[in-house]
């Protein structure tokens, strides 16, 4: 079978993937989110206590300073873990859309050796996702990452990170770059996902389109029809999405 087709004048956004978190990396201080841990803005005198700075060891003489956790973080969460089970060390309301997949993420680092933090996502009271243990070693930040989908009727959520330890010693460490992002389909122009945008994700496309294969439904509107040409061309001829 041989398709015929013409591309027609329109325009064609593709979704960019944005963090949904205000004040992701701590860089605007003690402000965005709310803790049910008491917060100090001098030093640390007891265990569920944190701070926002840019030096643990200015609030515990015992915490080991760690490296920046990406290029040109400054300020991180700075926390001495609570020994009170299902306390969140970090909460915020955020605005979801029914249906929608999403990526949380966060870096964690242990502030003194031995006894690490056990980080886990929660969101509306519930834990999502795989916990992570942080290191037992101080100054290498880790990464923690959950999958998470809006239920139908939810539009709005309580996004939490519990810490699943409560020892009393050491239990200290550090948070930053607190990340909730759409999960973005492929870019359609690389419809052969092979890192490369040529002739071959044409011939990909039409094998799949012709035998109706779902991954053709570029538009993702659930049907396979000559809308989804249009948009794998639109994107492959501008060369991306």
């Amino acid at each position: 079978m041989k398709l015929s087709f013409c591309i027609l004048a329109c325009s064609v956004t593709f979704a960019q993937a944005q963090n949904l978190i205000v004040n992701p990396g701590f860089e605007s201080g003690n402000t965005g989110f709310s803790s049910d841990y008491s917060f100090s803005g001098g030093g640390n005198c007891c265990e569920g206590q944190y701070t926002v700075r840019g030096n643990g060891n200015t609030f515990n003489g015992a915490f080991v300073n760690p490296p920046a956790s990406v290029p040109g973080s400054v300020l991180f969460m700075v926390i001495n873990g609570s020994t009170a089970p299902n306390l969140r060390i970090w909460y915020q309301t955020v605005g979801v859309t029914p249906g929608q997949e999403y990526e949380l993420s966060l870096l964690g680092c242990t502030a003194v050796a031995g006894g690490p933090a056990i980080l886990q996502f929660q969101v509306d009271g519930a834990l999502i996702g795989s916990s992570r243990t942080l290191p037992t070693v101080t100054r290498e930040w880790v990464s923690l990452t959950a999958r998470w989908t809006a239920p139908a009727g939810v539009t709005s959520i309580q996004l939490a990170v519990r810490n699943l330890n409560t020892a009393t010693f050491p239990n200290d460490f550090y948070i930053d770059g607190v990340s909730m992002v759409a999960v973005v389909p492929p870019c359609p122009a690389d419809f052969n996902q092979d890192g490369g945008i040529d002739g071959s994700d044409v011939e990909a496309f039409f094998a799949a389109f012709e035998s109706g294969d779902q991954s053709a439904d570029v538009n993702q509107d659930g049907g396979i029809t000559g809308e989804d040409v249009e948009v794998f061309f639109v994107a492959w001829e501008a060369g991306g999405c």
